[in-house]
């Protein structure tokens, strides 16, 4: 085949491409708005908005290693934990440390939260600071996710 044959070939497929680049450009550019989206509906929380957010709630939950959790938090500042190897009572309160919880029968911690979509709530162990913005462990994944149990989760698992 010679080369202007060649030429005219490749020109006469190219609308064909084009239309396949204008499909591949078109998902880029839907990718893009659901990233930009889903980065938008992801916001850390503050002081205010954890203890907004968490008072006189129940979160249903799992740890980032699978274990499934319950826990309600009462407009008093009482906790009831549950997971299917222990449960406990205490004490719960947000503080320029994080959001905090204190249990009679093990270990509690603080944490700062991270609200994911309309429904789920990433919990992050809070690295030591007297002052400033509550941070996580810098690289550190979450600890857990939780959920309001009476709406659908928009929790996505972490993948190891």
């Amino acid at each position: 085949m010679d080369r202007a044959k060649l030429a005219g070939q490749v020109f006469l497929d190219m609308p064909e491409n084009g239309i396949t680049m204008k499909r591949g450009l078109m998902s880029i550019v839907l990718w893009i708005a659901l990233a930009l989206s889903t980065a938008a509906n992801e916001s850390w929380l503050d002081e205010k908005s954890m203890t907004k957010a968490f008072a006189g709630q129940t979160l249903t939950g799992k740890y980032a290693t699978g274990l499934p959790f319950t826990e309600t938090y009462a407009g008093d500042g009482s906790i009831n934990y549950w997971d299917p190897t222990q449960q406990s009572t205490g004490r719960w309160q947000v503080t320029k440390q994080g959001f905090c919880t204190f249990y009679e029968s093990m270990n509690g911690g603080c944490f700062v939260a991270r609200s994911i979509g309309a429904n789920c709530f990433e919990f992050y162990i809070v690295e030591s600071q007297d002052d400033g913005p509550l941070t996580p462990e810098e690289g550190k994944p979450y600890v857990a996710q939780g959920w309001y149990p009476d709406k659908p989760s928009t929790c996505v698992a972490l993948t190891t």
